[in-house]
């Protein structure tokens, strides 16, 4: 089964919130879902994409949506660079290949149903809750701990699973 849609999302808000419809939340639900949709994407399960882009005159500009970049390269040798904090990179001009995370597309009330999220399905489970506790936090209190601590108990497996499998990268060096 692939990615989960949006629709998939706000059917599973409205099973957990024991709905049928969601019409008295449709104000709410797209701000509610971007704003979670994006916490979970950058604390816990990250969108990781590549691109190709030219530096040129030393800088290389950062993809709008970047928010963290993670390596730069030609081919598979590391390019080494620095992060100005300001949406570009300081190198040597050429042509790279930049990987980084990625926030996730915004949604609004224009967004399609059938829109793919672009995080993973354990991520995409977090938001159901996430979005549940937005959208009962000022008219149903109990709920909305109910729901917090679900999402939050979500997102601490995810990263707590992300973390028991450390790896390292060796890059150079000679085998002794």
């Amino acid at each position: 089964m692939g990615k989960m849609t949006l629709k998939d999302i706000f059917n599973k808000v409205a099973v957990a919130m024991d709905e049928v419809d969601l019409s008295d939340y449709m104000q709410k639900i797209y701000e509610c879902a971007d704003s979670v949709q994006r916490e979970v994407a950058v604390f816990a399960s990250p969108i990781i994409k590549h691109v190709l882009l030219k530096a040129e005159h030393g800088r290389l500009e950062l993809p709008a949506n970047c928010y963290e970049p993670l390596a730069l390269a030609v081919g598979n040798a590391r390019i080494r660079y620095t992060n100005t904090g300001d949406g570009f990179l300081i190198c040597k001009d050429g042509e790279y290949d930049l990987k980084y995370n990625a926030y996730p597309l915004k949604i609004t009330d224009k967004t399609p149903l059938s829109t793919n999220l672009d995080i993973t399905k354990e991520g995409a489970e977090a938001m159901v809750y996430g979005i549940c506790a937005g959208l009962c936090i000022n008219d149903e209190p109990e709920l909305y701990s109910a729901y917090m601590d679900r999402y939050n108990g979500i997102l601490d497996a995810i990263v707590s699973r992300k973390n028991r499998y450390p790896y390292a990268e060796v890059t150079g060096g000679v085998w002794l």
